[in-house]
């Protein structure tokens, strides 16, 4: 039972980015479709799975790597959400096409499970089943980046027009920050 809890404890703590980061989107009212939420919530999971099956294998090297590329990736999400607000262009943003929404959803995706890598990889020293923790990280993914994305929404609806996507790619950049930081 006391694993359980632990489990659920750290797969929460493993995705409260994905909270800011639905939320983000939202606000910028930009939807993150069910399906790209598994993938996200999915690539979370396997790389949970896979830091705490290998916690005995792996050398810190790899978690000091994770620390920082994760928070790097989030950070640059960021950065270019505010630069398209002051891009100045006027014209109704055309549809982006499947293959550049494939590259930021992979990007991103990269990014939250390396930011849950050193949790994994602690959890997997302490002796915890690595399946339980990979089912609890992704589907508390997957329930995380619903929430975000549903208060996001509600912010949106609530309006300040395009500084809403300057406060989302901040919330992104603060989030790539803290994680950098911690």
């Amino acid at each position: 039972m006391q694993e359980l809890f632990t489990v659920i404890l750290l797969g929460i703590a493993a995705n409260l980015d994905n909270l800011c980061v639905g939320m983000s989107y939202a606000m910028m009212g930009r939807r993150i479709r069910f399906f790209d939420n598994l993938i996200i919530s999915g690539v979370s999971g396997l790389t949970a799975y896979i830091a705490c099956a290998a916690a005995g294998l792996i050398g810190a090297a790899v978690i000091h790597l994770s620390a920082i590329l994760g928070p790097a990736i989030l950070v640059l999400l960021g950065v270019v959400s505010i630069a398209v607000v002051f891009k100045g262009n006027n014209e109704k943003e055309k549809p982006r096409r499947r293959a550049g929404k494939c590259v930021e959803l992979l990007a991103l995706s990269l990014a939250l499970a390396l930011n849950g890598i050193a949790e994994a990889f602690g959890a997997g020293l302490a002796g915890l089943g690595a399946v339980p923790l990979a089912l609890s990280v992704t589907l508390l993914g997957i329930l995380s980046v619903g929430l975000g994305g549903f208060f996001g929404k509600k912010l949106r609806k609530a309006g300040a027009g395009r500084w809403l996507n300057v406060m989302s790619g901040l919330l992104l950049i603060g989030v790539g920050v803290y994680q950098f930081l911690s």
